[in-house]
């Protein structure tokens, strides 16, 4: 009865601990949600305005560069003198053209390399146009292009604006026309640049991060009867961009129709303009879903936890008896192998001693190659003259065995590659599935070709038989382990810098090629 009433009250114990633990750990587990969720919304939000920032810089820099190279055309005295056409040689012209608007400089162009500006041409008063190019051009895309361009200075040098937007010689471009003024703002010249759409979606792809982002780039023309034209645009309905570009001159109406969203409107040089638009899901706004979801997770782990409590206590001892078989176990299996080799060399003392130089090579062959394996268990990487030894005992072994009935070779450039690393039995569990799965099936005498040789930093190792070949049964098995295990081991050492290749033919044999990068201490 004192036992039964025992076990109960340490029942009851266990259990009002258990509870006190639980309710305890959730009161302030259900706080830690908010302060971080709090914390984490906030930290968002910043990081959100942060990137917004950075884009709205990095369209600024480059509307920055048009404007300072349009006014370099204005107090360049070359170009001066050629926009009031005092001066006609085309050569120094064009020259000093690409002086003032450097295309290749990097402020023309984004981390991809990708330009602004992708054609600039500047027209004097007499609608005569000298042009630059990024890209290379052929004489008659020039010619389509001088062509189309002038059309597009005729319309806007009749126009009363200062700047406008046409649409561009390909799909995804648009032509930014400006009339040039003197210090007597009288029209001396007009400036129209080709613009690249895709420059401009660069500078906008870390949004494309978020869940639900939007983003525009337009134009607003002077005249407040026209609509605003979009240059570039992503994420945005038809629709909501239409209302975007309706209200884009009236701040008010802006903010009504982005409210409940993270939204971003600037305002650049020659009527540009950009609108950026987050969700406020990415910064976890409402906190109710999340919390709900942290606190049933947070529940349920504290519930496995009480319950593995109470059976902790009991477990400790047997983990703790556990670990000490298995560790002793793990001696064990350490002893055999250093006892082997040991037996081993005492063995190929005494056949050395007794004259018997055959029995001594083999059993000095693989004795080493035992060490080798015993030895090196903590190191990855290890020299290509230290693994290659390794194949050559085993070879040397298996040589004994089969006699005339196998040949070998192992080829390397031991003065550049004997030191290079390269990681350990890595070759030899292959050769070793050449001989007993390609060459011992064989009817007839059969050759093993190791060869290791260096391409564009590449080393490349070549495991070739002529064996039966990979076929089916065991011996595919056996050598589909060996590869699968080589292959993780590669992809683990050297991800998505190696190769692996395998060719192999029914009764002719079979080729394995490795390719990994050369490396040294």
């Amino acid at each position: 009865m004192r036992n039964n009433n025992r076990v109960r009250m340490d029942a009851r114990i266990k259990l009002l601990v258990l509870l006190t633990a639980a309710f305890s750990v959730l009161i302030i587990s259900f706080g830690f949600v908010i302060l971080f969720v709090s914390y984490a919304s906030r930290q968002n939000r910043q990081n959100i305005e942060y990137v917004m920032q950075g884009t709205t810089r990095q369209l600024n820099e480059k509307v920055n560069f048009l404007e300072s190279s349009i006014l370099a055309f204005r107090y360049n005295d070359t170009l001066h003198a050629y926009m009031v056409g005092k001066n006609h040689d085309t050569e120094k012209i064009e020259s000093q053209l690409a002086l003032s608007m450097d295309l290749f400089s990097d402020r023309n162009r984004n981390e991809s390399s990708e330009p602004f500006i992708v054609r600039a041409y500047l027209f004097n008063q007499n609608h005569k146009p000298v042009s630059m190019h990024y890209y290379p051009e052929t004489i008659s895309s020039i010619e389509a292009c001088n062509a189309f361009f002038s059309v597009i200075e005729e319309k806007f040098y009749a126009s009363k604006s200062w700047y406008n937007v046409y649409s561009g010689t390909e799909e995804n471009t648009k032509i930014l026309t400006v009339k040039i003024f003197d210090e007597n703002m009288e029209n001396i010249g007009i400036c129209a640049v080709e613009l690249n759409q895709q420059s401009i979606t660069d500078a906008f792809e870390p949004l494309e991060n978020y869940a639900k982002a939007e983003w525009q780039v337009g134009y607003i023309p002077l005249d407040d009867e026209e609509h605003p034209v979009s240059l570039s645009c992503y994420g945005m309905s038809e629709d909501f961009c239409a209302e975007i570009e309706a209200s884009i001159r009236e701040e008010d109406r802006f903010q009504q129709n982005t409210k409940n969203t993270i939204a971003k409107l600037d305002r650049y040089s020659f009527g540009m303009y950009s609108v950026m638009i987050i969700s406020r899901s990415n910064i976890f706004y409402n906190l109710g879903i999340p919390a709900v979801v942290l606190i049933i997770l947070v529940t349920i782990i504290l519930g496995v936890l009480g319950f593995y409590i109470i059976r902790l206590t009991r477990q400790v001892y047997q983990k703790e008896l556990l670990a000490v078989k298995t560790e002793v176990k793990y001696l064990q299996s350490q002893l055999n192998p250093h006892f082997q080799y040991n037996v081993l060399a005492m063995l190929s003392i005494k056949a050395k001693q007794s004259g018997d130089e055959n029995l001594y090579q083999s059993l000095r062959a693989y004795s080493k190659l035992i060490r080798g394996k015993i030895f090196r268990e903590k190191e990855v990487y290890v020299t290509l003259e230290e693994e290659l030894s390794l194949v050559e005992f085993y070879l040397q072994i298996q040589k004994e065995r089969y006699g005339d009935s196998l040949t070998y070779q192992v080829e390397y450039d031991t003065e550049t590659l004997s030191q290079c690393k390269i990681p350990k039995l890595i070759v030899q569990p292959l050769v070793e599935n050449a001989v007993e799965h390609g060459i011992e099936p064989k009817e007839g005498p059969g050759h093993v070709l190791v060869r290791v040789t260096t391409e564009k930093d590449k080393l490349h190792i070549l495991i070739q038989d002529d064996g039966v070949g990979i076929g089916t049964g065991k011996t595919q098995t056996h050598t589909g382990t060996s590869l699968a295990n080589t292959k993780q081991l590669l992809k683990v050492l050297y991800p998505n810098r190696h190769q692996i290749e395998v060719e192999s033919r029914a009764g002719e044999g079979t080729q394995i090629t490795i390719k990994i990068p050369v490396m040294y201490d």
